[in-house]
């Protein structure tokens, strides 16, 4: 671990999180104004950037401090469990997008209160079979880094419309969803600038993330393949692998890809089509927008039932 910023966050990998989504304090030097615009930029390319995300989720499944209490709570090891679970999961990230998450009794307040509790329910857990604390403050600086970093490094080329005052709301609405997801600020990679917070993200990516993708540790293959599997059962067809979406997000990088078969280059080339219409078409744009809201609304409701799905 050789990068500037990477040695101060690895400070944190033995303090856990604080409980700050059980406060009704408002933090004074809050921007509420500032805040609403990085959720309005979200929703305005919530289909871009949830698709950004799962990218960055299938990548980040080689970190091992991020992999280790996923394997470890078993609810994401086949493609349908891992398929309910990441549902739940941007069903959470989206009311943080959409809701008040400063209003105590809001939906998106009590869902930081899950995610939070959840996170130390694992990290209890975790601790009676290793030393080692899991879900530290590090950990969390990871996880924020696989959220947002993709969409701030690389907006267009993962087809989001983005002004740079955009990217900046965007990362300060990450700074404070940071704060309330238990994260102090010397470990909050969104608590400064935009510039700050990609060069971060650059450090996580060029060493921790590249290096593991091309050796990436146990596990890591068959809770990859689990996710991608789970996303292709919504579809009915075998649009994801790891090893496309992978070669795929290494390629907007201008990193070197993993290997590949000659369908994965096939879906590659979709995947890049795809998000070159999102970006320039405004219509096709909007028509998945809306896609993404319905099903998202379905999850809330909980009409949309993965075990429904054939």
């Amino acid at each position: 671990m050789s990068g500037y910023y990477l040695k101060k966050l690895a400070k944190g990998d033995n303090q856990i999180t604080l409980k700050n989504c059980y406060s009704e304090a408002i933090p004074e030097e809050l921007d509420l104004e500032r805040f609403e615009r990085g959720q309005q930029f979200f929703r305005q390319n919530i289909s871009a950037c949830l698709f950004t995300m799962m990218c960055s989720l299938v990548c980040g499944l080689c970190v091992t401090n991020l992999l280790e209490p996923l394997v470890f709570t078993g609810k994401s090891d086949t493609p349908r469990k891992s398929l309910i679970r990441y549902l739940k999961t941007m069903a959470h990230v989206v009311q943080w997008h959409c809701g008040n998450v400063w209003d105590i009794n809001s939906k998106a307040r009590k869902s930081l209160q899950i995610v939070c509790g959840l996170h130390d329910r694992t990290r209890v857990d975790m601790m009676k079979k290793t030393e080692k604390l899991y879900v530290s403050q590090y950990d969390m600086s990871l996880v924020q880094a696989g959220f947002m970093g993709a969409i701030v490094m690389y907006p267009k080329q993962f087809g989001i419309k983005a002004s740079q005052n955009d990217l900046k709301d965007y990362v300060y609405f990450w700074r404070w969803i940071g704060y309330l997801l238990g994260m102090e600020d010397s470990y909050n990679i969104c608590v400064n600038s935009l510039e700050e917070a990609i060069a971060i993200c650059h450090e996580i990516e060029n060493d921790i993330v590249y290096p593991g993708l091309h050796k990436p540790p146990p596990h890591f293959y068959h809770m990859a393949k689990a996710f991608t599997d789970g996303s292709n059962i919504m579809h009915n067809f075998k649009f994801f692998t790891p090893e496309s979406v992978i070669s795929f997000s290494l390629d907007l990088a201008e990193k070197e890809r993993i290997s590949h078969s000659f369908m994965d280059k096939i879906r590659i080339i979709f995947l890049k089509v795809f998000v070159n219409l999102i970006f320039y078409s405004s219509l096709f744009r909007n028509f998945m927008n809306k896609n993404v809201e319905h099903l998202c609304l379905a999850i809330e409701d909980k009409r949309f039932d993965a075990g429904d799905v054939k």
